[in-house]
């Protein structure tokens, strides 16, 4: 029996429906939840084979299942079944790719871009390409100054800065992703030390000025601890609320959330 995780990959995010389809897998049974509910509504779901279908409903009923919340997840596919939705999320995934490998040439601390569609993870390492989680750390503190949120894998302890913008995202807005990123990262004249300003600055410091904080929602709702009561959580409070999970408010400008792990193939997250 084969059975595939989705819960991150799925619905999208990898530039089709779900990760299996890239590598000509069928599972048994697939996992799958996070986007299915359009990043707002919290709905997860089983997809089985046929013949995995026949299990009693004693064996699988909660006080939750079949809530009218779920409708989100038809609304959901709904939208990630027009034509071209896929190709775009695939498309502008390969373009920002593109632009973090051109940085990477001049930017020693970046160790490798990989991902699928609009999963991708920058991996951080020290001058001698050996994982740094620190470095990760640094350049995610200082993302805030250069108006992003980022994340990083292994729940904020991995080495890997985690890039994952919603699928209605733009190649304008994701080459304004990238130009932040740009300016974010040290250059080769500055170094990538831990010790240097450039890479691990006060979680204090001001933002630059004409750059104000990409619209992002964390992972769940919620905000990293050590910013947790600060101006930063101010500001995150302002720039997120109103925001819509199926981006009818606005077309969600490019942000940064979850993504790969280190080491981490597509369809096991």
């Amino acid at each position: 029996m084969l059975i595939f995780d989705e819960i991150q990959t799925g619905i999208g995010r990898v530039g089709r429906m779900f990760a299996a389809e890239h590598f000509d897998v069928r599972p048994d049974i697939l996992t799958t939840a996070k986007g299915l509910g359009g990043s707002g509504a919290q709905v997860a779901a089983i997809v089985t084979d046929e013949r995995m279908s026949g299990l009693s409903s004693d064996h699988h009923s909660f006080t939750y299942g079949g809530n009218v919340l779920a409708a989100a997840a038809a609304a959901t596919l709904d939208v990630i079944a027009r034509p071209g939705f896929l190709v775009n999320v695939r498309d502008v995934g390969a373009h920002i790719m593109g632009r973090l490998r051109q940085l990477a040439v001049t930017h020693p601390c970046i160790v490798d871009v990989r991902g699928l569609g609009l999963m991708i993870g920058i991996e951080i390492g020290d001058d001698d390409g050996r994982p740094n989680s620190s470095r990760a750390q640094a350049l995610a503190a200082r993302g805030m100054s250069h108006g992003l949120i980022l994340r990083t894998s292994r729940y904020g302890r991995g080495n890997v800065v985690k890039i994952r913008p919603p699928l209605v995202i733009t190649r304008a807005e994701a080459d304004l992703l990238c130009d932040r990123l740009e300016a974010l990262m040290p250059t080769s004249e500055t170094g990538c030390s831990a010790t240097t300003p450039h890479c691990c600055p006060s979680s204090s410091g001001r933002a630059r000025a004409g750059a104000p904080p990409v619209p992002v929602r964390h992972r769940r709702g919620r905000l990293p601890r050590r910013e947790s009561g600060s101006r930063h959580h101010r500001r995150i409070r302002q720039v997120t609320r109103g925001h819509g999970a199926d981006g009818s408010e606005h077309r969600q400008p490019a942000l940064l959330r979850s993504g790969l792990d280190a080491r981490t193939p597509p369809g096991t997250a």
